[in-house]
Parts: structure tokens; sequence; C-alpha cells
């Protein structure tokens, strides 16, 4: 077996086809270092597909400067602007909902340090350990590269030159209180020494998740789950669970001891699940972040912000139902489904309800640091964004939304493409077809949708057609698993701008001069496609994670 990573062949081309050849445990398309190749401009078709397309946007260019116009009005940038200066208050957006939160900074801040004075999650550090971090890693990658273990190019992925310091923030929970709401931890952790390492772990673990027995996908999955099941019997409970902060309160032990053996039934060559346990017990137990200019490390469990968080989380709940819920010899017979979503749990019980009780009490009393809570009924039970229903046996699905969901959909004349105006109400049409299994139901949601868009200011017209074209696709159609569409086409990948739709021609114009030389034709046999990053919006100016003014410095970033 080769070393991770492996390849035969030094040249980049070469190396890039093998690895995702040779890929068996971790994903090569997410694990490599960016690149750095720009094309020869010896090649007379590239050169003058090139001079072409910057001579006509030097001439866009030119018309912008003497077209300048802002979107915002003089009031609307004072209003930004007194915002933006208003150390009284922190704006963030809501755990879940879709609802903007502006909270008084002291309610928050009391939030944030009641949650960090928990010395069995957090403790303070003496100083920034970003530096010996960065050495530590550095130097158990290069005597791993120099025993064959990983290759130069995943090394060159994992390491990173200037490491960001990971900043600790709080999601307010208004949907458990709405005056003072619990924060749910985040760890903004991009560009930091840990990131990489973490995407790369999360490829190895991810494929073992997707095997474990109670695995949700997402809300497709689970309502094809729940279409494979007939009751024989009405008397059953329905029921959810979720685990309280599960991600913060996964023992380290615990945890490293379950990605072991999980690593282990994989058949990774020994060295190989040294380095990644390694890796991983850094991440766990080196945890470190900034918060009012403090660093703090993580003493427990893994922060939400982590790459490799969901799946680490994952793989220890299936170890945990393994131990606790399956081989139960007095419950597991009362259980008639079982299904899980990370730390959400729905299941279908058909004992009695203070059997339903025992048997959490039982799972309450394994971990010390592992809490259920439970909500039944006979039914209909709330799970993701779906109500489930149980009638004469069998299961029917709606749309659920918290009462503190804000319907927030894209204002129409917002700056964004038209494809993803117009994309949109199709999208969530789509969406309320595939979930809503009764066609009553649908038109009665399809009609809420449509007054939700119009009081958006979306057209009556788009809205119809988007809801027609939606009623002529079948919903099995729609909930049926379909094999990823692959593409040859180059992206093209720019910020959304008022000049797009012209570039865009730009480079259509001009594409038939890199498909004269024989040699680029089958790369270049169609244009490219196009996809835009959003322009700065309000979020970028009003949401950050620090939460006090710092003197600049290059090494943290204000996200």
């Amino acid at each position: 077996m080769p070393p991770l990573g492996k390849n035969n062949d030094d040249d980049d081309d070469t190396q890039e086809t093998e690895d995702m050849q040779t890929e068996s445990w971790y994903d090569t398309t997410k694990c490599r270092p960016k690149s750095k190749f720009f094309p020869p401009m010896t090649n007379h078709c590239v050169e003058t597909f090139v001079k072409a397309v910057e001579r006509d946007i030097g001439k866009l260019e030119w018309s912008k400067r003497h077209s300048k116009t802002l979107n915002l009005s003089r009031e609307e940038r004072v209003a930004l602007q007194t915002l933006k200066d208003d150390t009284s208050i922190i704006i963030k957006p809501a755990d879940k909902g879709g609802a903007i939160v502006v909270m008084d900074m002291e309610t928050y801040r009391g939030e944030a340090l009641s949650q960090l004075q928990d010395t069995t999650h957090y403790r303070i550090l003496g100083g920034d350990p970003t530096n010996d971090l960065k050495q530590m890693i550095d130097n158990l990658l290069k005597i791993s590269e120099e025993a064959g273990i990983i290759t130069n190019r995943l090394k060159n992925f994992l390491q990173v030159d200037n490491p960001i310091i990971p900043v600790f923030y709080l999601l307010p929970k208004i949907h458990k209180n709405l005056q003072r709401p619990p924060g749910r931890p985040i760890v903004a952790g991009m560009s930091s020494v840990f990131q990489p390492i973490a995407v790369m772990l999360d490829t190895v673990l991810n494929p073992i998740v997707v095997c474990t027995k109670s695995y949700v996908k997402d809300t497709t999955d689970l309502i094809n789950k729940l279409n494979e099941i007939e009751l024989n019997t009405k008397d059953v409970f329905l029921c959810t669970m979720d685990v309280s902060s599960l991600y913060t309160s996964i023992p380290h032990d615990q945890g490293i001891e379950v990605i072991t053996a999980a690593m282990t039934d994989l058949g990774l060559p020994g060295g190989v699940v040294d380095l990644l346990l390694q890796l991983l017990g850094w991440i766990l137990k080196r945890n470190y972040f900034l918060f009012e200019g403090k660093f703090y490390e993580q003493s427990q469990g893994t922060s939400m912000g982590s790459n490799v968080a969901p799946a680490y989380a994952n793989l220890y709940m299936a170890h945990f139902e393994d131990n606790f819920v399956y081989n139960n010899q007095e419950f597991w017979p009362l259980i008639l489904m079982w299904l899980r979503y990370i730390d959400n749990l729905f299941f279908v019980w058909q004992g009695t309800e203070e059997s339903l009780k025992l048997f959490v009490d039982h799972l309450n009393s394994r971990i010390p640091t592992i809490k259920f809570t439970l909500e039944y009924d006979r039914n209909q039970i709330h799970f993701l964004d779906v109500t489930v229903r149980l009638q004469d046996g069998k299961f029917s699905t709606d749309i659920y939304r918290k009462p503190t969901d804000r319907i927030t959909y894209l204002n129409p004349h917002s700056f964004h493409p038209p494809s993803t105006i117009k994309g949109l109400p199709y999208s969530q049409m789509l969406r309320t077809r595939r979930i809503v299994s009764e066609d009553d139901k649908f038109e009665e949601r399809a009609e809420e949708m449509m007054t939700h868009f119009e009081s958006r200011g979306y057209g009556t017209d788009m809205l119809e057609t988007a809801r027609e074209k939606v009623k002529g696709t079948s919903r099995t159609t729609l909930l049926s698993k379909k094999a990823k569409k692959k593409s040859d086409r180059l992206p093209f990948v720019t910020t959304y701008s008022r000049q797009s739709g012209r570039v865009k021609k730009i480079i259509y114009r001009h594409w038939h001069l890199l498909q004269m030389d024989q040699r680029l034709k089958p790369w270049v046999a169609e244009p490219p496609m196009m996809a835009y990053k959003r322009s700065s919006n309000l979020r970028d100016h009003l949401v950050h994670a620090l939460i006090e003014p710092q003197k600049k410095q290059d090494h943290i970033r204000n996200e």
C-alpha cells in the first residue's frame, strides 16, 4: 500500500491524476494545496485569447469609472456607520431560523464568560500557543514525509505558513429563550494551524460515518427511510431526543478510543493510524482560541467550527448506540425504528409511557457528560425541518418551522445574478414538494410560499411559473437518489459585479481562439461555467467574531 498521498511522478498534472486514481482512505480533491500553476504564455492561441479579453475588459473598466453609482443612499450609509460604531450592541445571526439578533453587548459578554468560566470545559492559557503548535505540527509532518507515510504534496496541504488565531463567539439560541438566549459556542478556525488537518481527518472519517446503523444524511434521506416502514400497530409513541451540548461533552480519551477502533477497522497501516491519531489528539486536547484578548484551551469535547467535529461526534454517538441501545435486551425490542442526525434522534416506541421514561433515564445514567432530552407524542412529532405524522400505520410528512423562524427570502432587488433570483422560488417550491407528502397539503404550503415571496417583492408571473413547473414534477423522482453530474467544463470563479454579464460575453466571444489549438481543443471544447462569489453585504460590515476593537494585527482575522 502506498504512503498517504503517495505518487510515482513529481509532475503536478501526473501526480494529481495518480493521487485521485489511488485514493482509498482520504479525499485527494479536498486535501491538496492551492495550485500556483500559471500556463506559459508561449502558446500563440492562449496569448491571443488573453490579449483580446484584456483589451475588451479594459474598455469596461474605463466606462465604469465614468458611471460609478452607489446602491446605498446617504441616510443608509450613515445608519450603517452608526451601527458599526455602536459598541453597546452586538449583531449576530440566530442559531436557527434565519433571524437577525441585536443583543446588548453586556448580556452577550456575560453569556460568553459564563460558559468560559466552566473549568470542566475550558482553561485560560498564559499566552499565544500558535507558534509552538505550528512548530510541533511541522516537525511531525516532516518526520512522516521522511518515513514515507505521507507525500510532499499532502505535507504542503497540512502545513499553514501564516496561521490565523481562532476566535470564540456565540450564536444566540432564540428558539430556547427569546429574552436571554443561551449561546451556541463556535470557534472560527478558518486558516488556523489545525484547519487543514481537520479537513483531512474528516475525509478519512466521513466514509465510516455514512455506514453507521442509524445514520441520516439529510431531510431527503429521512423521508426515504420513513417511506420504507409500515407499522402494524397504532399503539406507539413518536419520539425525538436531543443530546445536550454534544460537541463540548465528549470526553477526550473516550472519543479518541472510538476513533482508534474505527481507523483500525479500515485496515490502514500502523504508521498512518499513529499519525492520524496524534493529529486528532492535538486538535482535541490543544484546541485553543481567543476571546477578549485572553487565550483559552478547550478541555473537553470538540469545538463547533472544526471541520472534523461532525464526523467525530457522529462516530462517538454510533459507539454509544452500539453499547447502550442496540445491545439492551430490555429496551431495544420496544424500538421499531431508530434514526439519528448527529445529536438529534428520531425513534418509534411501542412500549408504555413509563417504560419510555425508564429508557431515557437509563441512557442518561451511562456517561456523566452525555444527557438526552425527550419529546414524544402519539400522533405527530417535529424532527429536523419536518413534521412527522402517523396515521393508520403510515408516515406522512410536512414542513416544520420553529416559532422563531424568520422567512427572509433573498430580496429580488439585491445585488445577485438574475439566475439566482429566478431560481430561488423554484428551488424552494421543489423543497416543499419533496417534503410535503400529501397533495392537498402541498397546495396549501405552496400558496403560503407564494405569499411570502410576493411580500418580498417577487413578481406573480415568476412565482406561478415556478409553482406550475414543480407541480408537474413527480415527488418520487425528487426523492430518488441521483448520480452527481460530472462536467468537463472549466469553472470561471469571480466576484459578481455590475460588469459580470459583459465579462461573460467577452470570454465567450473570444473562446474560439483557444479552440484553434488542436492540443487544447479537448480541454476547451465548451466555454467555461461562470461561478460567482457574492459581493460585500451588510453582514460583512456588521457581524464579526471579535467583539471589541483590536489593534490591527496580521495574524488575527476579524471574521
